[in-house]
């Protein structure tokens, strides 16, 4: 089938199918700088890495980065890393990137990742909207393009992931 799957601390693998629509809509070029958020496993970041030129993971929980780190190791050595952090705050140190992914369902964007985004740069999420009673949680894939300084959105498609780590609206904001 085609389910988001199951892992450790209560995470889960985006579906394969929503994981190649976003990596699609990401416009990946061979020279491209990409920071995968909330890597997981290190499958979407492999992914990536056959795509682009180099890849920078992020992953907050440590057993799941010491998978990804192993994977990487394996298969795409010397054009990937996985980092320990909190996906949110993306990677200053590795920035500007090309695209930016983030793996699952975010309430917010931070101004901060949007500003770790090359001129040019692509940045592909899944916005949930929650109802205020939260009985159930929709969002749209969409593309943020950065052009001239300016960052602009399109939607993509319907999508349902589960939430990215580290990126629930803060608690007690109200729309």
């Amino acid at each position: 089938g085609d389910d988001n799957i199951p892992l450790i601390s209560g995470r889960a693998l985006i579906q394969p199918m929503a994981l190649a629509q976003l990596v699609q809509a990401a416009e990946i070029t061979p020279t491209d700088h990409i920071l995968d958020l909330a890597s997981a496993t290190g499958y979407s970041t492999l992914v990536l890495a056959s795509l682009g030129a180099y890849v920078v993971g992020v992953e907050p929980d440590a057993l799941l980065q010491a998978e990804a780190s192993k994977n990487i190791a394996i298969y795409a050595s010397g054009k990937a890393e996985i980092l320990a952090g909190a996906p949110v705050e993306g990677c200053n140190a590795k920035a500007p990137f090309d695209v930016i992914m983030i793996n699952g369902s975010v309430e917010v964007l931070p101004k901060n990742l949007l500003a770790q985004l090359a001129e040019g740069g692509r940045l592909v999420a899944v916005m949930r909207h929650s109802d205020p009673a939260h009985v159930t949680s929709s969002g749209d894939a969409r593309v943020y393009r950065k052009i001239k300084g300016k960052v602009s959105w399109t939607s993509l498609f319907d999508a349902n992931l589960p939430p990215a780590p580290s990126f629930g609206a803060p608690q007690g904001f109200v729309f």
